[in-house]
């Protein structure tokens, strides 16, 4: 097996910095501004395929300049091609299959391994997966026209009944013309979409899952395994590695 010597620290932080940079840019340019919570995905999203899928080793040929580039950009492919690639090669492992905690059989590995590499291979899925991400994006767009002027409304009595100080600040600043209204207007805008914000991920961490999110996937392999074990009844399929005990030594005579 071929191993690589880790890059030092000082490069490290390096390709991190470079990373920070070029995400930065890209943020601006989406937006027009400069954006932290943009610059950090995009950040996370480079510096990791960099790091899982990129050379190992220090670039030291124009090829691993390029493979280190596509590693950035392109990881979700690589990680695909390593998974359809570790399916091919499935182990000796026999699973015990559950429905509703009620025994339903066995299944073998190479088994449930045709069936993860049918669904990672099926292209309606990652059609379907897209449409759902619209349908969750649609959701969270519906909150936000629905919630933003509640938030706004409740957030004005909130501060004129427990500040009433900075609430009369406020009426004696947007009277100051128009453009002291727009600018209340943009920093009051900015502060009601970041609660809103943190109240769909504190929706979505109390519930478990994005609302309105499918895992199509996960439903497809589920769909797969119960026609596999030829299970009628709906419900999550829970494999379970088959543990084989070791037979009891017969008693000396």
């Amino acid at each position: 097996m071929e191993t690589y010597q880790q890059n030092p620290f000082w490069l490290r932080l390096l390709d991190l910095v470079t990373g920070g940079v070029a995400a930065g840019v890209i943020a601006y340019l989406v937006t027009g501004g400069f954006s932290p919570v943009l610059t950090g995905f995009l950040l996370s999203y480079l510096y990791f395929g960099k790091a899982k899928y990129g050379p190992l080793g220090p670039l030291t040929s124009f090829d691993d300049v390029k493979a280190s580039l596509f590693a950035s950009l392109a990881w979700p492919y690589l990680a695909w091609k390593k998974l359809d690639r570790d399916l091919q090669t499935p182990s000796s492992v026999t699973y015990d299959a559950y429905v509703n905690e009620v025994f339903v059989g066995e299944l073998s590995d190479p088994d449930y391994s045709a069936i993860k590499r049918q669904v990672l291979r099926d292209p309606r899925l990652y059609f379907a997966q897209v449409l759902n991400l619209g349908w969750v994006g649609f959701k969270a767009l519906d909150t936000f026209f629905l919630g933003i002027p509640m938030l706004a409304f409740w957030g004005l009595i909130a501060l004129a009944y427990f500040a009433p100080e900075t609430y009369g600040e406020i009426l004696t600043t947007i009277q100051n013309g128009p453009e002291a209204i727009r600018d209340f207007a943009s920093r009051y805008m900015g502060l009601l979409i970041q609660v809103w914000f943190l109240a769909l991920l504190v929706q979505a961490v109390a519930r478990g899952h994005v609302p309105g999110f499918t895992n199509v996937f996960a439903q497809a392999t589920t769909r797969h395994l119960r026609r596999k074990l030829r299970v009628a009844a709906e419900g999550e399929v829970v494999l379970h590695p088959h543990v084989v005990l070791p037979a009891a030594p017969a008693p000396q005579q």
